[in-house]
């Protein structure tokens, strides 16, 4: 129980109305938080985030944790994933280590390949495995049997190879001061040489006919490989210090930039890239991801860093996990971030939790809807009843709100969305296009019909492939989105519903009879048909991701088809949903499936041979397409309108959501109170008046009597999560009807300069005071030492300097206000951490010792660190710390024996820091 009595008056923390000019007759009081000091935290009993800064109780961030790792080789570079596997190049040894990633919590060594130097880049297409291998060029390994990679053929490059990245039948490589280098690899026995473009290359990226080009201190080349053979520079963006990775997605890249860590460039226009955002990590950036909103990079100094790019303009952090070494590359698989740790090797991260079972957000109505495509902060969703395309503002997922609208001459069936322009299939009416440069006032633009009914539509950068019904598939050339052409077609055997698009081939999910078709689109003029395979029940809507696509297969539930071979494409798996499947969605190794008459089912299917479902959720009506962007799927609940549940969690800490007060003494009983709060409406308040032993729910804002009534009073806070909804509160205000308080300490600081702390407070007293105490202690637990050692501080002062302290340590502080009577008024305990601005190496203590010591070194920031001891002929003893340690003061204890376990002698011995560049060394002595 703390012995603390507060006046009534309006403070930062703690506040009470005065209600009476007579203070010693004050039956009534107003206790205030405003969260803006952590004062009355009850830290050990609050886990939720209790924010000084913004005055605001929530939930923290979400916390990257490890999950796994994995040590078996050493100083890992890069790090790809390709279905159950994950591909590691190495530097020591060199070579291709294949991981089996089944379960990634459960990451397992499978094969290994030597490789004359490091291995810098990996890319992965079919049963091959192309490396950057620095000094030796392009190696082609076959990974048919995983277990035992095998060399196929290679091709020495002119360079030194740092990365690679596979397209059809060409590996594109990142060549060092020999730029782009194509190769040829046809024939992955015998890669040759087919283009090259002279620059520097330290990373590479490609999308559609474009390579985007590392060049280091030169930023990022945009060239034109449309003819393999003669790559041309049609673009430049240069980087504010040295590009090291750069990663597309749309019309977006994502660049790490070694000393400006992430760039954001619009590429909608390749001959001209423009800024459009960034954010600054701690570090060195060498390597980013893009996985829907989130954006990864591997930071060699300060870890891996998840940044939302929900808002391109304006990335935010919302985690990092600071690796114990070097994070030189990044993969993502399902919720998990796979790192390569040059001195760690492979790190498994959680980066998000899967929301189980999906929770509502929110919700909006119309009828008979169709489809959705997501783009930025607005859903598109097409309408069969009034053949209507709404606009949706889903900028608050729990609150969204019809932006613009536009009626189609006939049924809006499909929609897809690039750039200014959606794109709609609109049944017998074909091919529309809006202009949606204003998304609250979506404007006709123009339509071409086609010779079926329009269904479904997929946009890949110039062109628009239509799922026509019985018209089978059309090809649009969209490169001048006002004058569309069909400039090739393929009749498919079945009714084409839908339709996806990756690289050069487009998959149909081809309705009734048709099965899956997959069509080769290389040349566009003449799609032609690579091959299909027949399913039992319609196809409805179809997925690709990697090497697979998802079939929402009507009763055959989710169908999950190998498209690693376009050409010979084979049915993996089933998962059978309770009713039709009628739509799908890929994200985060899962599938989103719209199951009729049964609502929206998660499936995992990280495993495809295996799928799993993980959850489902019971829409009100019909689900039919789904769309997944950010933490949300969107569907189409045909009679019910769009439905938005949250089915990921990347932002915040769900598990941490409570708070606590510490107990504030009154003179008189509490037994009555109300409760009023600026928040959220799912946070559960309780309070208890007898410090703690008892808790009483307050369910609303009226007056509550207390079953144990008390004299200290104490509230608590659980915040719940709902979907679309991040419970916060700004203001608690607790009314009761008893208590005099006397003195308050307002607040208490500790603040660390050079080589001293000071210390600074306020209070708020009705009566006299003797004076101030000052306790210390190394541990919270044990904050005893008096600092203030020559006396009271005089009442009328408000600070005190500690000048005893060490550089690098911690320390707890409380102060105490002393009354006449003795008694004492404390504040709560403050931590704060000292400076250490140079390297500090402290004498051992004991010194003489007899057998064991301890050794204190203050280090300025995070280093690698050996201390060793050595004897006066300079021989090395025992080596004591050989690792990367964080900035602080750390203690390390030598117990008298060497390296290899044995009782040294009597005498002299040096011990030796060495941090970085700096070296110190002092002298110690062992008396036996």
């Amino acid at each position: 129980m703390r012995n603390m009595l507060f006046r009534f008056a309006l403070i930062s923390v703690l506040s009470f109305v005065i209600v009476t000019s007579a203070p010693s007759n004050i039956i009534a009081g107003v206790w205030i938080e405003d969260f803006s000091s952590k004062q009355l935290c009850d830290a050990p009993n609050t886990t939720a985030w209790w924010d000084t800064v913004a005055g605001t109780l929530k939930l923290p961030p979400y916390e990257l944790r490890r999950i796994a790792s994995f040590l078996d080789v050493f100083s890992l570079q890069c790090v790809t994933v390709e279905g159950n596997f994950a591909y590691l190049g190495t530097a020591s040894p060199h070579g291709l280590q294949v991981m089996q990633i089944n379960n990634p919590r459960f990451p397992t060594s499978s094969g290994f390949y030597a490789t004359p130097t490091a291995v810098y880049g990996v890319d992965v297409a079919g049963d091959y495995a192309y490396l950057a291998v620095h000094a030796a060029g392009l190696y082609v390994i076959d990974i048919t049997d995983p277990e035992h990679p095998q060399l196929a053929g290679s091709y020495d490059t002119p360079g030194q190879s740092f990365d690679v990245v596979v397209e059809g039948d060409y590996a594109f490589v990142a060549d060092g001061a020999a730029g782009l280098q194509v190769i040829d690899i046809s024939d992955p026995a015998n890669p040759t040489s087919a283009g090259s473009y002279s620059t520097s290359g330290a990373g590479i990226s490609v999308a559609g006919d474009y390579a985007y080009l590392v060049e280091g201190i030169s930023g990022v080349r945009v060239i034109d490989i449309s003819d393999p053979t003669s790559p041309t520079a049609v673009g430049h963006y240069d980087t504010p210090w040295e590009a090291t990775d750069v990663t597309v997605d749309g019309d977006l890249a994502y660049v790490a930039d070694i000393a400006s860590g992430l760039l954001v460039l619009d590429i909608s226009d390749p001959t001209s890239p423009t800024f459009v955002g960034s954010y600054a990590t701690l570090g060195r950036a060498w390597d980013v991801e893009v996985d829907g909103d989130y954006v990864y990079i591997a930071d060699e100094d300060s870890g891996l860093y998840a940044i939302e790019v929900s808002d391109p303009a304006n990335p935010s952090c919302i985690g990092v996990y600071d690796a114990p070494g070097g994070a030189q590359d990044v993969a993502i698989v399902a919720n998990y971030a796979l790192v390569a740790d040059d001195s760690e090797d492979l790190l498994v991260i959680q980066v998000a939790d899967p929301i189980l079972p999906p929770l509502l957000a929110g919700s909006y109505d119309m009828s008979i809807a169709r489809d959705v495509a997501i783009s930025g902060d607005y859903a598109y969703v097409t309408t069969q009843s009034n053949s209507e395309v709404f606009v949706i503002d889903i900028s608050d997922p729990a609150s969204p709100a019809v932006a613009g609208s536009y009626i189609t001459p006939s049924y809006a069936n499909g929609i897809a969305v690039a750039g200014d322009y959606a794109y709609v299939a609109s049944d017998d009416s074909g091919f529309v296009v809006l202009d949606i440069t204003s998304p609250t006032s979506p404007l006709f633009v123009t339509s071409l019909l086609t010779p079926g009914e329009a269904w479904g539509v997929a946009i890949d950068g110039d062109y628009a492939y239509v799922a026509d019904w019985t018209g089978g598939l059309q090809v649009v050339d969209i490169s001048d989105p006002t004058q569309p052409t069909i400039i090739g077609s393929y009749d498919t055997p079945g009714t084409a519903w839908n339709v996806a698009v990756a690289g050069d081939q487009v998959y149909m999910a081809d309705g009734f009879f048709g099965g899956v078709q997959a069509i080769d689109v290389s040349d566009p003029t003449k799609p032609t048909l690579a091959s299909s395979i027949f399913l039992d029940t319609p196809a409805w809507d179809i997925a690709v991701a990697g090497n697979y696509a998802y079939v929402a297969a009507d009763d055959s539930g989710l169908a999950v088809v190998n498209v690693d071979d376009p050409w010979n494409i084979t049915l993996v798996s089933n998962y059978v949903t309770p009713a039709e499947a009628r739509g799908v969605a890929i994200a985060d190794g899962y599938a989103f499936v719209g199951a009729y008459s049964s609502g929206l089912h998660v499936i995992d299917v990280t495993d495809r041979s295996n799928p799993a479902l993980l959850g489902s959720y019971d829409t009100p009506s019909y689900s039919q397409s789904v769309a997944v962007a950010g933490d949300h799927a969107y569907i189409c609940d045909t009679f019910s309108g769009l439905q938005i549940v949250q089915v990921f969690n990347h932002s915040r800490n769900l598990t941490n959501n409570t708070a606590q007060s510490l107990p504030v003494q009154a003179s008189g009983v509490i037994d009555r109170l109300k409760l009023r709060a600026s928040q959220t409406d799912s946070i559960f308040w309780e309070v208890s008046a007898d410090g703690g032993a008892h808790w009483q729910a307050i369910p609303d804002t009226a007056w509550t009597d207390l079953t144990y009534a008390g004299i200290d009073l104490q509230w608590r806070a659980t915040l719940f999560h709902k979907g679309g909804h991040y419970p916060s509160c700004d203001y608690l205000e607790i009314e009761l009807e008893s208590g005099i308080v006397s003195v308050a300490i307002n607040g208490f600081e500790a603040r660390a300069s050079h080589s001293d702390i000071e210390l600074v407070w306020d209070i708020s007293t009705d009566e006299a005071i003797e004076g101030f105490m000052i306790y210390r202690g190394l541990e919270r637990s044990d904050i005893n030492t008096v600092v203030n050692t020559d006396g009271l501080i005089p009442p009328d002062e408000r600070t005190y300097v500690d000048t005893t302290i060490r550089p690098g340590e911690s320390y707890w502080y409380k102060l105490s206000v002393v009354r006449p009577d003795g008694s004492e008024v404390q504040s709560q305990a403050v931590q704060v951490k000292t400076r250490a601005y140079s390297l500090v190496l402290h004498q051992n203590y004991p010194n003489p010792f007899n057998p064991t010591t301890t050794i204190l070194v203050a280090l300025p920031e995070k280093d690698y660190v050996d201390l060793s001891i050595y004897n006066l002929e300079g021989k090395l003893v025992r080596r004591l710390i050989d690792e990367r340690l964080t900035a602080g003061l750390k203690s390390i204890t030598w117990d008298g024996r060497d390296n290899k376990g044995n009782p040294v002698s009597s005498g002299v011995y040096l011990y030796r820091l060495k941090a970085g560049k700096k070296v110190l060394t002092k002298k110690m002595v062992l008396i036996r």
